[in-house]
């Protein structure tokens, strides 16, 4: 379906005309959605449910404050036995003992009647009216047009949503003061009809006076419900302490409570079922009725659209995401992550947007779903076969008086809530510079399949000379040997394949031995098929572990010569450049030289500490798999004695490697011109007795540890082509795609 592409690192205000023409196509409104008496009659006794609901709950407290004075003043003869010393403290112990427990229950019961919610993260920023003139102006007629009050305040944020409430809260229902959260990324990566849709289904919620409170009060009863389900905190950590603590003799109340706390928790979590059950339906129903609302506003066809864009924004935001953390090891960040959405969206293939879009079509409308499936309201937008009232084809950013400063701003607020730190104006970067980076990455990795068709493994060392030195042999007979490597590497290729998953198997059946060994040790029964292969006892493990071990060399033995390959289809060209004659040919030749020099003699460096580096690999399986095993296994003292040995051993493993790499200094650009090699990968050593700190450090350090070296044979790769390519030799194919 045709859609008018939005921006993407570019936006531009609207003009004075442009402006015009906006708010004065949303002078009409739209024909009114007619809601039956049904539906009105609905909304009604689903919303009196949920309101039963909570009083439901109160009634069972009041059940238990009595059955705790009922007990009180009905059971005093257990007072009046005549018993003395320790059988006179029981007895009061015995009477007591139910109040203590009820009181305690009632606490708890009622606690969720307070409970408040955490802090949810980055708080939207509100922009006023003077701000954004134009924005506020549009709003107000938009809401004019579909018949809903008003919003009172605007507040953006950085999702891939939007969305409208009441700001005094659905329990006043006196109040029509409505708030409205916009997602940036929606105004960077939409036309301003799917803008404007969305909106308008947002206010189409609340242009029925009564459903806008009611729906609010169901909303919140359901929210509530979760929430407390959910929710624990300290009091529940004191009594589950409590109950380990304590000797049975003692501990036997705690244990009584605790049970009393999850019967009440189970009573709340069937009420949240029985209220979600209530609600969906008509949540549903309500869903339908704002999308006619979106659907005369912005056209059925752009309904449609709205819909197929809204996942290509959300996997963009994900990658957007995926791409500052790698920006971010170099200590840069992109000044404009909603542009950077956008960007990510606009990179998704065809074929790619087209998996998405059937996915989205091919769900089903469950019966416990709060919204209908997509195919669902596509459907019901098209029978309203709506023109739409808005029809001016134009980004939603024009909306705004400066939107890439607006970007900008709410990037740096962004960054601060996720790092928890202001970000230095050093480490930001412009967009067009992080895609010109992303853009060289791609091609050098492009270069790497092409050159070594598609064999090559970070996990491998190719035996790259200690120093290049310019070839000594004539150019001819240099690039007569580069011919014969480029058809010689691509015809062994599918057997090395074969060779490299022998290899991968064996590595990953002496990971499986380590963890065997430690579950053994600490009590647990291994059954003959949890494994790849048998490893019941420690006789067995051993032999495994041996023998893979043995399977190790060979495959890396037998990959021995395709390696030596590899190294010189690298090195070959690269040596030719170093040949007067041929770096005047080369396009910036002397720098090139210079640059491969250099990277092969990091590169040699790096690999002396290689096994080092998958010596954290191993590390970090170890302890990976050892934490997944704790829950329902806490006291089981010799497995967490094990876990400890095993991060106290990858915190070892990371000491070392900071220590032997902390003279190499890192050979790409970071932000930190003098940084190295030990302090990009491991800035602090994590301590050894909390697991996921641990993890974290221990999968940075083996994995960029070892993307390094992919990095370096990447950029030798595409100097190498260069070369050839300046040599009047085509580029190699691309190898096929395996598993």
């Amino acid at each position: 379906m045709s859609m008018a592409t939005p921006a993407t690192s570019k936006h531009v205000s609207a003009s004075s005309e442009l402006s015009d023409r906006i708010l004065r196509s949303l002078d009409g409104q739209i024909e009114p959605i007619k809601v039956t008496l049904g539906y009105r009659l609905a909304i009604c006794v689903v919303a009196a449910l949920m309101v039963l609901l909570p009083i439901i709950y109160l009634a069972l407290i009041g059940l238990v404050c009595y059955g705790v004075y009922w007990h009180l003043v009905n059971n005093t003869g257990m007072l009046q036995v005549k018993v003395r010393g320790k059988g006179a403290i029981g007895v009061l112990f015995a009477y007591l003992a139910p109040a203590i427990v009820g009181a305690t229950l009632v606490a708890f019961m009622l606690k969720p009647l307070f409970a408040r919610r955490r802090d949810s993260g980055n708080k939207p920023k509100t922009i006023g009216r003077q701000d954004e003139p134009v924005l506020f102006e549009f709003i107000d007629r938009l809401c004019d047009a579909v018949g809903s009050p008003r919003p009172k305040s605007i507040l953006l944020d950085d999702n891939v949503n939007a969305a409208a409430a009441l700001t005094s809260g659905a329990w006043n229902p006196f109040r029509h003061d409505l708030m409205l959260v916009i997602g940036l990324p929606l105004v960077a990566g939409m036309t301003l009809k799917q803008f404007a849709g969305i909106l308008a289904h947002e206010f189409g919620h609340f242009s029925q006076g009564a459903g806008m409170r009611l729906g609010g009060i169901i909303n919140s009863v359901n929210r509530w419900f979760a929430f407390v389900v959910y929710q624990r905190d300290e009091w529940d950590a004191t009594l589950e302490r409590w109950s380990k603590e304590l000797d049975l003799r003692a501990g036997w109340i705690v244990y009584l409570t605790r049970a009393g706390v999850w019967l009440t928790r189970k009573i709340l979590q069937g009420l949240m079922n029985v209220g979600h059950a209530m609600s969906c339906r008509l949540s549903r129903e309500m869903e339908f009725d704002a999308d006619r609302h979106e659907a005369r506003l912005s056209g059925s066809n752009t309904f449609a659209s709205t819909c197929h864009r809204l996942p290509v924004l959300m996997g963009a935001r994900r990658w957007a995401i995926s791409d500052l953390s790698e920006s971010y090891r170099e200590g840069r960040l992109v000044d404009d992550f909603f542009g950077l959405i956008t960007y990510r969206a606009e990179q998704i293939p065809e074929e790619g947007k087209q998996e998405l879009l059937d996915e989205q079509m091919n769900r089903k409308t469950g019966w416990y779903d709060t919204h209908p499936c997509d195919a669902d309201r596509i459907a019901s937008a098209e029978r309203e076969e709506a023109v739409g009232l808005l029809q001016i084809d134009a980004p939603a950013s024009v909306l705004f008086q400066d939107f890439p400063a607006t970007c900008r701003a709410e990037t740096l607020k962004f960054y601060r809530w996720q790092l928890d730190e202001d970000v230095p104006a050093k480490s930001l970067v412009s967009l067009d510079v992080l895609m010109a980076r992303q853009q060289a990455d791609a091609e050098e990795h492009k270069s790497r399949e092409r050159v070594l068709a598609g064999i090559y493994h970070y996990y491998w060392t190719l035996p790259f000379p200690e120093s290049l030195e310019p070839a000594t042999q004539s150019t001819d007979e240099v690039i007569a040997e580069i011919k014969s490597l480029r058809e010689r590497i691509p015809q062994s290729r599918a057997a090395h394949l074969e060779e490299i998953k022998k290899l991968a198997y064996n590595i990953a059946l002496v990971q499986e031995a380590n963890l065997a060994e430690a579950l053994l040790d600490a009590g647990f029964k291994i059954k003959a098929n949890t494994f790849t292969v048998p490893l019941t006892n420690q006789q067995e493990i051993g032999e495994v572990r041996s023998q893979s071990n043995a399977n190790k060399d060979e495959a890396y033995l037998s990959l021995a010569p395709i390696l030596q390959d590899l190294a010189d289809r690298i090195v070959l060209p690269l040596q030719l450049l170093g040949v007067p004659s041929v770096t005047a040919t080369v396009p910036n030749g002397d720098q090139l030289w210079e640059e491969s020099r250099y990277l092969i003699g990091h590169d040699a460096q790096l690999s002396s500490h290689r096994q080092d580096l998958l010596g954290i690999y191993d590390a970090r399986e170890l302890v990976r798999d050892l934490y997944k095993q704790i829950k329902g296994n806490e006291d089981n003292g010799k497995l967490i004695q094990n876990l400890l040995g095993a991060m106290s051993n990858g915190v070892s493993r990371l000491a070392e490697v900071k220590e032997r790499l902390q003279e190499l200094e890192y050979p790409f650009d970071h932000v930190d011109e003098e940084i190295t090699v030990s302090n990009y990968l491991i800035a602090t050593l994590p301590a050894k007795d909390e697991p996921a700190a641990v993890d974290g450090v221990l999968s940075y350090a083996g994995d960029e540890g070892l993307k390094i070296s992919l990095r370096i044979v990447g950029r030798l790769c595409a100097i190498a082509e260069t070369v050839e390519t300046a040599l009047g030799l085509p580029l190699g194919k691309m190898p096929p795609e395996d598993e």
